[in-house]
């Protein structure tokens, strides 16, 4: 699918409030309702628009901890260490990686007795996991999901 400066327009509009009205986004990019929505349906259709969705803050739901891992796995196993860590409710993104780790992934935590938890009962003992890293998260300085075209 190709896509020009107005569908360009319409993403950006939607990175910053994904709520926005077909309405809005009209009167933004000079085209009528009824064409803006059938360029999201379009984007959404050609899988340029994933879905829309909420963004949370995890400490004011109780989650203080943001951990971070970085994984090696025995040969042959990395597809089911992966399946093995989307079975925990609190993994955030779980990214395969090329140069060092293998895998990448985010986990929240309400204390750090539960991040103690999945060190010690869960990574240490999966079976799969040659050896991993660990790092907290203290300070968020830039946090943007947009792609500027």
């Amino acid at each position: 699918m190709k896509i020009d400066e107005i569908d360009k327009k319409i993403l950006q509009e939607l990175c910053k409030d994904g709520r926005k009205s077909f309405s809005d986004l009209a009167k933004i990019v000079g085209i009528s309702k009824v064409a803006v929505r059938s360029r999201v349906k379009k984007l959404q259709r050609y899988g340029i628009i994933e879905r829309f969705t909420v963004s949370l803050n995890r400490e004011k739901l109780g989650y203080s901890i943001s951990a971070f891992f970085e994984i090696e796995t025995v040969q042959g196993m990395r597809t089911n260490v992966v399946e093995e860590l989307k079975k925990y409710e609190n993994g955030r993104v779980i990214y395969g990686m090329i140069g060092g780790h293998e895998l990448h992934v985010h986990f929240i935590f309400k204390n750090y007795e539960d991040l103690e938890h999945f060190i010690n009962d869960v990574l240490h003992k999966m079976p799969g996991i040659k050896s991993f890293k660990s790092s907290i998260l203290l300070t968020t300085y830039k946090r943007d999901f947009t792609i500027n075209f």
